[in-house]
């Protein structure tokens, strides 16, 4: 399926994602005295690019489902990549996952693979779309406690940060399931 953004770009629709893809740019750039500190709390030095600032890590989350936020997540992808940003798509809905779908992608092994198979790496899963500069990781096969799974690997979201500039995690409605709240700190 063609995102929006790329098969109409001057759509209000595409428009209004950039103009999110703009906000979160400069949202997490927060001056000090003596240069400036990241979203992670941290100081940079203020001779330090703005890219430098920008946030690496952006989790959506909605409240129910079918409010959008695979919507959201794969029109940001879109937004990010034509900017020359390489961008990962990281799918943790494990109850109802669809982002795949939304850039032509069949089910794949995926993160609930890497989580539970000895062996399997992050980079082994990651799936090129037809996009330029986006990739995706699929949910994986199902498993019934994703959030455990999330849970005893703290440090997935930060391999994941190294595979690109921009991850976006897509995650199950937090009143259907706690998965998102084991990814928020990391985000």
């Amino acid at each position: 399926k063609q995102q929006v953004t790329v098969g109409r770009p001057g759509a209000p629709f595409a428009e209004a994602h950039r103009i999110l893809r703009t906000l979160l740019l400069f949202s997490r750039q927060t001056p000090s005295a003596d240069g400036h500190v990241n979203g992670n709390g941290n100081a940079v030095p203020a001779h330090v690019a703005a890219d430098a600032l920008e946030p690496q890590v952006i989790l959506v989350v909605s409240a129910s489902p079918s409010e959008g936020k695979s919507t959201t997540v794969a029109q940001l992808a879109v937004a990010f990549a034509e900017i020359g940003r390489s961008v990962l798509v990281l799918s943790c809905d494990f109850h109802r996952p669809r982002i795949h779908q939304m850039f032509g992608l069949p089910e794949s092994p995926g993160l609930t693979d890497v989580l539970s198979t000895e062996g399997l790496e992050l980079a082994d899963v990651v799936r090129r779309t037809s996009v330029r500069g986006v990739s995706i990781i699929h949910s994986g096969i199902f498993v019934a406690n994703a959030a455990e799974l999330i849970a005893a690997a703290p440090d997935f979201v930060d391999q994941v940060r190294e595979l690109s500039e921009i991850v976006l995690i897509d995650t199950a409605p937090v009143l259907v399931a706690n998965d998102a709240s084991e990814v928020m700190p990391k985000a």
